[in-house]
């Protein structure tokens, strides 16, 4: 009864229908009432009589948020589906390693992978990307090579033009390329040691500098 009612209302409304846009209409317009509204999911709380013009402008973008929250949870699920049908096996192994890949995804958190020659690590970093929100951005393989730690790093960092010989103009770096999506580094224990050092300041400062720089 009362307001209690409505709030009991819009709880099961946000569990039922998460992508709704909740607009309390109401007679009870206190800031308590109005604070207690928004923390459960409403996304406008408005006094009676409201103002026509406001409330169909709310309505209006309330009904284009949803739309828009729809699209993305369908194409989220879609993305999720086709990277785990990669993953071949019905298996508890197989199973549990989808499991780990979809909570490792939402992590943003460094990840070590570790495995055989062979055993699909790198299918397992493009899955975790593909399930997590860096999909939107580049997926970047760096395999180190035998050249010289210069090189190598040039390579991950970027130089500037003039920085070192050969360096005829500015380079942007795999992790620049990488920037709010994923680099993954494939048998990272190749790299030189000075890389090494220098890759564990980026994973513990999130910073870096070009060479040169």
């Amino acid at each position: 009864i009362g307001t209690e009612s409505g709030f009991t209302l819009m709880r099961e409304l946000a569990a039922e229908a998460p992508t709704a846009r909740i607009i309390v209409l109401t007679g009870h317009g206190s800031v308590e009432h109005g604070i207690k509204a928004l923390q459960l999911g409403a996304a406008s709380f408005l006094e009676k009589p409201p103002d026509i013009a406001h409330l169909a402008a709310l309505i209006k973008d309330g009904v284009s948020q949803s739309e828009l929250k729809r699209e993305f949870l369908t194409l989220e699920e879609q993305n999720r589906a086709a990277a785990s049908s990669e993953l071949i096996g019905e298996s508890n192994a197989v199973k549990k390693i989808r499991q780990q890949h979809a909570q490792a995804a939402q992590t943003s958190q460094p990840i070590f992978i570790s495995g055989e020659t062979g055993t699909g690590k790198g299918l397992c970093a493009q899955l975790i990307h593909r399930l997590g929100p860096r999909s939107v951005k580049n997926f970047v393989r760096y395999q180190p090579s035998f050249a010289t730690a210069d090189l190598v790093h040039s390579e991950l960092f970027g130089h500037t033009k003039g920085s070192f010989t050969g360096a005829a103009e500015n380079r942007k770096g795999l992790i620049a390329e990488a920037d709010g999506g994923t680099l993954f580094l494939d048998e990272i224990d190749e790299l030189p040691p000075e890389t090494q050092v220098s890759l564990l300041g980026v994973l513990q400062d999130k910073k870096f500098r070009a060479i040169g720089s």
